[in-house]
Parts: structure tokens; C-alpha cells; sequence
């Protein structure tokens, strides 16, 4: 249920940018730079939550909720705290998304003829 609304920015950030991109780039630099803006636009909003999250799944207290992690980590580290390991996420993320709508590309001309 998270990730529901992140697929719809997905694929409505993919289209924009291949149309617009393919009237100043080769279509495959097409197809790769809009796939890898489309899975960073998507997963990069909820990034903040992610953090959230692996700090509640990697802690050792019992009892703590989500709600606590996020006041504590502000506290402790300011803003700074929802974007630990962003730039990770986002070189992981371009590059797995340019090469699935790559495939997804090559898959959708193989099949229509």
C-alpha cells in the first residue's frame, strides 16, 4: 500500500520525460534517462519514510514506535536525518530504473512486431 501512489508518479514522470526527451536525444538516451528519473522522482519523496523505517527495524529497544525514531533523529540530527543515504538511493535507483523501462522498451517492441 506504501509504494501504490509512488507507481503512479512513476510511470506519469516516465512518459513525460521520454516525450520531451525524445525530441532532443537519441531514443534509447531517451528511454535510459527517463526510466532513471522516473524510479528517482518516485522512491526519492519517500525516502524520509525509509529511513524511518530502517531505524525502527534495526533497533534494539522494545517498544520504540516509528513516531519516536523520527523525534529522536531530528533532535539528534536535525533535518539531515531523512536524507541519510539518499545519494546511495538515488545511483542504485537511476540505474535499476533506465535499465527496466530499457527492458521494458525492447519487451514492448519484441511483442507488437
Amino acid at each position: 500500500i506504501r509504494e501504490s501512489p509512488s507507481y503512479g508518479v512513476y510511470f506519469v514522470i516516465y512518459e513525460k520525460c521520454k516525450v520531451s526527451l525524445s525530441q532532443h536525444l537519441p531514443a534509447t538516451a531517451a528511454v535510459l534517462t527517463s526510466g532513471g528519473l522516473a524510479g528517482v522522482g518516485a522512491l526519492g519523496m519517500f525516502h524520509p519514510v525509509d529511513v524511518v523505517k530502517s531505524r525502527l527495524q534495526t533497533t534494539t529497544e522494545v517498544g520504540v514506535t516509528g513516531r519516536e525514531i523520527l523525534r529522536r533523529g531530528l533532535r539528534d540530527e536535525g533535518l539531515s536525518f531523512l536524507g541519510r543515504g539518499f545519494s546511495a538511493m538515488v545511483v542504485r535507483t537511476f540505474v535499476l530504473n533506465a535499465a527496466t523501462f530499457y527492458g521494458y522498451e525492447l519487451a514492448k517492441g519484441m511483442l507488437s512486431g
